[in-house]
């Protein structure tokens, strides 16, 4: 047996027959379409630039937008529809038959969100043409997501590595050429300076250890052993100046000079590594433009 009720459901049945429903999607759809743009820039041109991450936030962002807009387009004038009716009888068709042909409820509505982002990725294909930059970061994405969580802390810490020494470099350097310290009292003082320049190198040697096998491995290769053969003629050179050994001193002091005269070639092909690799993408436009200018000098 047929039911009756005042007034209907909020949507004519099947929905796909209803102008509000229409009204509601269509509306909703280019709403949802126009607050989309945001999402798109150099970094991220189109949908093939997008995390998993991005992806999933799209596709929400999408969503609660399209169902505010179908709220306030055809939710609103349903209920407005159906208060007009409230005072007819409305004919209720069989329920199972009902849910059969109202399936377009649930169905046009994904079709209009899934319209709505891939116009959205259209139009910004056409916006941001150039994909160069996001190519680079999208590659240098990669690159990283390959590197387990230990390879990245150890990739992260010898970027640091040449600015770490430098600055335990300037210590000993001040000490040296203080001529207010005695000879002893300089092996006090510079003794400690060379403890955390060792220290320094052995987690620097652990963490390209630990990239061995990876893209980032002949990163950092040379410029660990560089610091290596650095670490080992301070050491010397401390030690010869603090007993007075004037002979060591002068040899630790003549090899240091010819490491120190390598350092420009040292530095130049860690940056012809860095900028050829697929990491280069990660590095700001700063980073990059100083690099390219250093390498210009090399």
């Amino acid at each position: 047996m047929p039911s009756y009720k005042r007034g209907g459901p909020l949507f004519d049945s099947p929905a796909w027959r209803d102008w509000a429903f229409w009204l509601g999607l269509i509306l909703g759809g280019l709403t949802t379409f126009g607050s989309l743009g945001s999402s798109f820039d150099q970094i991220q041109p189109n949908l093939g630039f997008f995390t998993t991450g991005a992806l999933f936030a799209l596709f929400i962002d999408a969503s609660l937008q399209l169902a505010i807009a179908f709220l306030l387009f055809g939710v609103i004038p349903a209920s407005i529809r159906k208060l007009w009716r409230r005072n007819q009888v409305t004919l209720l068709p069989d329920v199972t038959r009902q849910s059969e042909k109202n399936i377009s409820l649930l169905l046009l509505p994904i079709v209009a969100l899934v319209m709505s982002i891939i116009a959205a990725d259209v139009n910004a294909r056409f916006s941001f043409a150039d994909t160069s930059k996001a190519k680079g970061l999208k590659t240098a994405r990669i690159a990283v997501e390959r590197l387990s969580s230990e390879q990245r802390e150890a990739f992260a810490s010898l970027k640091q590595l040449a600015g770490a020494w430098n600055d335990l470099s300037i210590k000993w350097v001040k000490l040296y050429n203080d001529s207010n310290i005695g000879l002893s009292q300089f092996g006090i003082q510079a003794q400690p300076v060379v403890d955390e320049m060792t220290r320094l190198i052995e987690a620097a040697a652990e963490s390209h250890e630990i990239l061995i096998g990876s893209d980032a491995e002949p990163l950092f290769g040379e410029i660990v052993n560089y610091y290596s053969a650095k670490l080992e003629v301070l050491r010397g050179l401390t030690s010869a100046i603090a007993t007075g050994n004037a002979m060591s001193e002068q040899q630790y002091g003549e090899q240091l000079a010819d490491l120190n005269a390598k350092a420009e070639e040292v530095a130049c092909e860690s940056l012809r590594n860095m900028l050829g690799s697929p990491f280069a993408g990660g590095i700001s436009e700063e980073e990059y433009q100083r690099g390219l200018d250093q390498l210009a000098k090399c």
